[in-house]
């Protein structure tokens, strides 16, 4: 099922995602609008999952690669916790969403792990349980989620003493690592 593109027309979505490329790299919901961590996160699994990924993010007329730019801009999001645009606030749920933009290009090493999992951390509400968006914020399922995800993710760049209790995750598809086993994507990160 994941490799049976026969209902997409790969060409033209990949087309679409190189159009929504942002002036500093990042990828942004429609074309001309600018760069945004979930939709950053969602072109770059796209192009991971049709296998254009490499294709698309090295090729530059300019001699000047994509993914260069688009590693940087990921890297910068960082200010503490992650923010999702330049100038905004930090959230939980960008940890995973530019979080695992860099795990699928293969540098989430390059983010400050341990800021990022203490801002995550103290985003947990001890009263009711669960994650907020920030401190203070009441829990809510998709902050809570993508706060595990990336708390998931992360351990593979911590000391193991530092790690949480979580099962491995599949950054591409948003699964237990052992689901997407299953499911014939071990070789997807």
């Amino acid at each position: 099922v994941l490799q049976d593109w026969s209902g997409c027309d790969v060409d033209r979505a990949v087309d679409y995602i190189r159009s929504c490329r942002s002036f500093d790299g990042a990828i942004g919901l429609i074309p001309g609008q600018e760069g945004h961590g979930g939709s950053t996160f969602c072109g770059t699994a796209a192009l991971t999952l049709m296998g254009k990924l490499n294709e698309v993010l090295d090729d530059d007329d300019a001699g000047m690669t994509w993914r260069r730019d688009l590693v940087s801009w990921c890297v910068r999001r960082q200010i503490g916790g992650m923010q999702g645009r330049p100038g905004k606030a930090e959230d939980t749920c960008y940890s995973y969403w530019i979080g695992g933009t860099l795990r699928l290009l293969g540098q989430d090493r390059l983010l400050q792990q341990l800021p990022l999992r203490n801002f995550i951390m103290t985003c947990q509400t001890p009263r009711f349980g669960g994650f907020g968006k920030m401190v203070g914020a009441y829990p809510d399922m998709l902050h809570a989620f993508y706060s595990l995800a990336w708390l998931s993710l992360s351990n593979e760049n911590v000391e193991e003493h530092q790690r949480s209790p979580i099962h491995a995750l599949n950054c591409t598809l948003g699964v237990r690592q052992k689901t997407a086993d299953l499911l014939g994507a071990h070789e997807l990160p």
